[in-house]
């Protein structure tokens, strides 16, 4: 942990504009690492509970840059919040209804709403992320079809299903 500090302090070498000190910007740093670790974690044990890993190829997203739509042949792009009830319900509800199929395995990309900008999450969703476990459909690149509310679960699960 030392060397992480290190690294901060050169990092952060002046004040910054809002007159905060090194030390004050290094403990904020070091608290935004933590809150995305315990994302990533609680994610992590939620998928891990529901067993999908024989039928779906899973990543963690907490970056903008780390998603390329365009690099995706196949696969679902869905928003998690660790803060919702229904990201839970939603995400176990509609992947075992994907997962039934003994299809190949579906490339699952999970995006954690809480590191992704407002700007990314509109141009997937064509909305801000609520926390009902959003997903969209991508074939070569292109987003074949979209969830963003009740009313678009079966008709996106019908997507998935007849797609593969």
């Amino acid at each position: 942990m030392v060397n992480f500090y290190r690294f901060l302090k050169k990092f952060l070498k002046t004040k910054s504009l809002s007159g905060q000190s090194n030390n004050d910007q290094i403990n904020q740093a070091g608290f935004n690492l933590k809150d995305k670790l315990y994302n990533l974690e609680t994610i992590k044990k939620h998928f891990d509970k529901l067993n999908l890993y024989s039928y779906f190829d899973i990543e963690i997203i907490q970056d903008d840059n780390e998603l390329q739509l365009d690099e995706i042949e196949y696969g679902i792009v869905s928003g998690f919040a660790i803060w919702s009830g229904p990201a839970y319900a939603l995400s176990n509800h509609i992947l075992n209804l994907i997962k039934h199929s003994n299809k190949p395995k579906i490339r699952l990309i999970i995006i954690d709403t809480d590191y992704i900008s407002i700007e990314l999450q509109k141009k997937i969703f064509e909305t801000v992320m609520h926390g009902y476990f959003e997903s969209c459909l991508i074939i070569n690149g292109e987003i074949n079809k979209r969830y963003k509310r009740a009313p678009d679960i079966e008709p996106f699960i019908n997507a998935v299903n007849k797609s593969r």
